[in-house]
């Protein structure tokens, strides 16, 4: 579960990214008729892929 998390190659992170973007417009998808949702959507959006930039300059 660690190595999915916190992945040490960069094939890893690349599976994870793929996979968090999938799930991420899944979401945007499904929250299309309710616009609280899709702004909460957006709000997990942006922290996953500020998460990703904080972990890519370390």
């Amino acid at each position: 579960m660690l190595e999915f998390l916190l992945p040490r190659s960069d094939l890893g992170v690349l599976i994870q990214a793929v996979i968090a973007a999938i799930a991420l417009g899944f979401a945007w998808w499904m929250t299309r008729n309710r616009q609280e949702w899709r702004l909460v959507t957006i709000g997990l959006t942006l922290l996953s892929i500020g998460f990703f930039g904080v972990r890519a300059l370390h």
